[in-house]
C-alpha cells in the first residue's frame, strides 16, 4: 500500500474541489465533516480521530502518517523495532497513555500559574499569557501570541533557542 498524509489532504482537497466545481457541492457546504469523510483512509476503515498512535523506533514524529486524523491524537513513542512489538510494548503504550490526563483542547488549571514578564522571555516580548479554548495563545506585546514559560519551556513556536519566532 502507497499512503502519504499529504498526498491524503490535497487528494481529498482535489476531489471536492471537483464536486464544487461541476456544480455537486456548495463551498459554504465543505466542512470538517465531509473533508473526513472523504479522506482516502475513510474509505479503508482508519478511525478519523484516533486516541493513540505509537510509534515505534523512538521517532518523535508523524512521518506523514495519519496527518489530519491525528490533530488530537495522543502519541507514544517506544524505543523498539516495528518487527519486535508485541505484546509486552502495547501493554507500555496502554500504560503510558491511561496515565495521560488529556484536557481535549482545553486549559489546565495548572495554565494560571504560568508567569510572564519581559524578564521571563530571552526575545523581551512582554505581555500577558492567557490560553482560550482552542489552546491557541494570546499575548500583548511583540510575541505574536507565543511565549517563553518562567520554566523554559515554550508556550508557542520558537526557534529553537527559546526566542519567540514572529511578531
Amino acid at each position: 500500500m502507497s499512503y502519504g498524509g499529504r498526498e491524503e489532504v490535497a487528494r481529498t482537497a482535489r476531489a471536492l474541489a471537483r464536486r464544487v466545481a461541476r456544480g455537486e457541492l456548495r463551498p459554504e457546504h465543505v466542512d470538517e465533516e465531509l473533508f473526513t469523510a472523504t479522506l482516502h483512509a475513510s474509505d479503508r476503515g482508519v478511525p478519523s480521530d484516533p486516541d493513540l498512535l505509537v510509534r515505534t523506533g523512538g521517532h518523535l514524529r508523524l512521518s506523514n502518517f495519519l496527518l489530519y486524523q491525528s490533530a488530537y491524537t495522543e502519541l507514544v513513542a517506544l524505543d523498539c523495532l516495528w518487527p519486535d512489538f508485541g505484546a509486552a510494548e502495547l501493554r507500555q503504550a496502554l500504560d503510558e497513555y491511561a496515565h495521560r490526563r488529556r484536557n481535549f483542547g482545553g486549559r489546565k488549571e495548572a495554565d494560571d500559574d504560568w508567569p510572564m514578564d519581559a524578564s521571563a522571555s530571552p526575545s523581551g516580548a512582554s505581555g500577558h499569557n492567557h490560553r482560550d479554548g482552542d489552546g491557541e495563545g494570546e499575548g500583548g506585546g511583540d510575541g505574536g501570541g507565543a511565549f517563553l514559560r518562567a520554566d523554559g519551556v515554550t508556550d508557542g513556536v520558537t526557534d529553537g533557542g527559546g526566542a519567540v519566532r514572529g511578531g
